[in-house]
């Protein structure tokens, strides 16, 4: 690798690291006055010093994180495009919390699942059981989270795997001491814009490589990559529409409407009807977020769709 182009990728990455931890820390003295004075409420509800565009950019950021980044364009390479129809589970599930699950946590006035969970069954056992379960869902959760950037890095700058995960964890656990629920929105927010301008760059370069859209979605249709509508009602299949559309309808309620960390986000607006609003508001951008990674895929596919691995096709790779 050119030693230039390292030395700049090291400079980018360290601003975008300083300018997504720093940034979002700007205003905690003024989220503790929209608390009404109260660090303790600004910090674990942000204190409505947050926009509803940013709760929405929030929310979207939290369903698709970087193992969607970087595991749904290899997904459409190897797999093709079934499991990007998974995204009608999650535009269905929107409504169901908005009109279902949000009502009960503002009528009830509740801080959190595991306390109407309490109040639903009057026991502080299962209560503290959804609590640990949760912890222990995010432990494992967060593992592959870490994880998942440290190959990128290791594979550009080649920084040793634990180095990267140990520094991203230090940088992570300081920023949330230090920020609470509004910086973690904020962040969000920049991450969010950040990808979407990544997978804009990846997209249009790698379309340009490979001799223009049309011939990126020739490339993919003849590749059998474009895989929609296939109903094969057969439980040993990988995935068909309506395993992707039930299956990920489940989840995506479960992730909505049940995990602590909306909820929370959702706690600390105003009203229900900006809850809703901001779900229905969410529809379309996590559609636009959720489908850029597998456009990034079709691109990409098309770009390397004769680099893997036959060695007749090998003077075809680009560069």
């Amino acid at each position: 690798m050119n030693s230039g182009w390292l030395a700049w990728e090291c400079i980018v990455f360290a601003v975008f690291i300083c300018i997504s931890s720093v940034l979002p820390l700007w205003s905690r003295k003024k989220d503790v006055n929209a608390a009404g004075g109260s660090a303790k409420a600004a910090y674990i509800f942000a204190g409505g010093g947050v926009s509803a565009l940013s709760m929405m950019l929030s929310v979207a950021r939290g369903t698709l994180g970087v193992r969607s980044f970087l595991g749904f364009p290899s997904e459409l390479v190897y797999f093709g495009s079934s499991m990007w129809e998974t995204l009608y589970g999650m535009i269905l599930a929107s409504p169901v919390v908005g009109w279902v699950f949000i009502p009960v946590y503002f009528r009830l006035h509740t801080n959190s699942v595991y306390e109407y969970l309490e109040m639903r069954f009057g026991s502080k056992s299962v209560r503290r059981l959804a609590a640990v379960t949760f912890l222990l869902r995010q432990v494992l959760n967060l593992a592959v989270t870490a994880y998942t950037p440290t190959v990128a890095l290791h594979a550009v700058l080649g920084l040793p795997h634990w180095a990267s995960a140990a520094a991203l964890t230090v940088v992570a656990i300081v920023f949330n001491l230090l920020g609470g629920l509004a910086a973690a929105i904020r962040a969000d927010v920049i991450q969010t814009l950040t990808m979407v301008l990544v997978s804009g760059a990846f997209i249009i370069q790698a379309t340009i490589k490979s001799g223009g859209p049309m011939q990126v979605i020739e490339d993919n249709v003849d590749g059998g990559r474009m895989k929609f509508f296939n109903f094969t009602w057969d439980p040993t299949v990988r995935v068909d529409t309506f395993s992707a559309l039930i299956g990920q309808l489940f989840m995506s309620i479960s992730i909505y409407g049940c995990q602590q960390t909306f909820v929370q986000r959702y706690c600390s607006m105003s009203s229900e009807s900006k809850v809703r609003r901001m779900l229905l508001a969410n529809v379309p951008a996590i559609s636009v977020l959720f489908s850029l990674s597998w456009v990034v895929g079709m691109a990409l596919y098309a770009l390397y769709r004769y680099c893997d691995p036959p060695d007749e096709w090998k003077n075809q790779c680009p560069g």
